[in-house]
């Protein structure tokens, strides 16, 4: 949330709903969707969410781990120091 000096909010992206759920995640709204990743945030209705989604052979969510063939979206964070181009690949 980005506020003016005296408090008021100007601009808010992500903020929860009293169910838990967040205001813009695409994925909430409809489990077939997710929400893409942002290299910037302009409107309030996108949402930086740091996750990995898994697709089925047909390029749709699942969160069957028999039905998925690989990562529709995989932006978590690594930890600080880990290199990818260096790391085994187990």
């Amino acid at each position: 949330m980005v506020r003016d000096r005296k408090g008021g909010k100007l601009f808010e992206s992500g903020a929860l709903n009293p169910d838990g759920s967040i205001q813009g995640n695409d994925n909430d709204a409809d489990p077939a969707r997710f929400e893409p990743h942002y290299t910037q945030i302009r409107s309030s209705d996108q949402v930086q969410i740091y996750e990995s989604i898994l697709g089925d052979s047909a390029g749709a969510v699942t969160t069957g781990l028999i039905s998925t063939v690989g990562y529709l979206k995989d932006n978590r964070l690594l930890p600080h120091g880990f290199d990818k181009s260096t790391a085994e690949a187990r």
